[in-house]
């Protein structure tokens, strides 16, 4: 027995030290590198945004259903129904704004203050529906803070994804299409 094997028995008593198979995740990494879908899951900031992204587009149609479906059925008016999905989209005036705030306080930051803007408008609907004090004026009052910040959404989750993307083929529904001019594939799989 040489002395790191004693140093070792020592440290760890009798037992043997455990030993940790990372088969499943070279399989899962395996997986990865061969289907270029999967190429933007290695990034880990994409693995969490993916999902946070997902549940959050859920939830604005959920909202939009939900909450048109109420007017209407509450007012039978096709006009104030119109009038609530206009108000959903009152941000696209101030969305130059958000852009630029975004900027100076960081994109995160911002995402993270606009979903705390969607959570309390849904903790507030939810009260008042608890409460039954909610009425059509007050959804409309709601969905114009939910407007005003919605339309940026979208374009602030493109610009995390880019922003902290490695150098990751996103592929698009013409990816067979690409070639470059020796009529190889232009899509490289590989992330640097």
């Amino acid at each position: 027995m040489c002395a790191a094997d004693a140093t070792r028995s020592a440290a760890y008593g009798s037992r043997p030290p455990i030993s940790v198979s990372l088969e499943p995740a070279a399989r899962q990494l395996n997986i990865m590198s061969r289907l270029p879908a999967f190429a933007p899951f290695r990034i880990r900031s994409f693995r969490f945004q993916w999902p946070a992204d997902l549940l959050t587009s859920w939830a604005f149609e959920m909202e939009t259903l939900i909450l048109g479906w109420y007017v209407l059925v509450t007012t039978n008016s096709v006009l104030l129904l119109t009038v609530y999905g206009s108000l959903l989209y009152v941000g696209t005036l101030i969305s130059p704004m958000i852009g630029v705030w975004s900027d100076r306080i960081g994109h995160r930051n911002m995402l993270s203050a606009m979903r705390a803007v969607y959570a309390a408008v849904a903790a507030i609907l939810m009260a008042l529906a608890f409460m039954h004090l909610l009425s059509p004026v007050l959804v409309l009052v709601m969905a114009t803070f939910s407007g005003l910040v919605r339309p940026s959404d979208m374009g602030l989750r493109g610009t995390l994804v880019r922003l902290h993307r490695e150098r990751v083929v996103v592929v698009s529904a013409d990816a067979p299409l690409l070639r470059d001019e020796l009529g190889r594939d232009a899509l490289r799989h590989e992330v640097r």
